[in-house]
């Protein structure tokens, strides 16, 4: 059975890509260097990269000094945040399914699905990149 949960991949490469940027600490990193580092597609990296510096969460600059860094400092910037800029703003669902007879009254899951929208978007507005980097460094 795959996850219910389940981000996009561009998703996935900005979370990850950010993660790595707060670990080098205000320097630049080079998109192969990140590609690399996620294994990805450099050019699907860098049109998540221009979403995030359209954004103002990504800064860069170009040159063989050049690259990509954050924009601030790693604990202003929430896992919520990094995510709304790719897949839009965080919408609070009734029911899973697309086309639902219930009128959106979700009976299947009871209350459940609520209450997993709300911890979930409690959780990504208060982790940030600082939490996520302490985290990852524990493993």
């Amino acid at each position: 059975m795959h996850s219910m949960l389940k981000l996009s991949e561009a998703t996935t490469l900005a979370l990850h890509g950010m993660i790595l940027m707060s670990l080098e600490h205000g320097e630049y990193l080079q998109t192969k260097e990140i590609a690399n580092g996620l294994s990805c597609s450099i050019d699907h990296l860098s049109k998540v990269l221009q979403r995030l510096r359209k954004s103002g969460l990504v800064m860069s600059t170009r040159g063989p000094k050049g690259g990509s860094k954050l924009a601030k400092d790693p604990s202003e910037i929430t896992l919520l945040e990094i995510i709304e800029v790719i897949e839009g703003k965080f919408k609070m669902a009734t029911c899973m399914l697309d086309n639902p007879i219930c009128g959106g009254n979700c009976f299947l899951f009871g209350g459940l699905i609520e209450e997993f929208d709300s911890k979930l978007k409690k959780h990504l507005s208060t982790t940030t990149l600082a939490d996520a980097e302490k985290l990852m460094i524990s493993y």
